[in-house]
């Protein structure tokens, strides 16, 4: 079973990713406009790029 959540009340934080998977047991799949969309633990190569990249920045400026 699978639920389906529209990305807006994700962004709006009306409620998290694990909140959904406990609260109802089954798979939740996020949309936008009817078309799904990737959220929680699947991140995108270039977001985790972006992540890696300004994480890094960070230690340069610590080091």
């Amino acid at each position: 079973m699978t639920l389906n959540v529209n990305v807006t009340d994700f962004r709006d934080n009306l409620f998290t990713y694990s909140e959904l998977m406990s609260e109802y047991g089954c798979d939740v799949e996020v949309s936008r406009n009817g078309r799904p969309v990737m959220i929680g633990k699947k991140t995108s190569p270039q977001k985790k790029k972006n992540r890696d990249k300004r994480f890094y920045e960070l230690l340069k400026k610590m080091g």
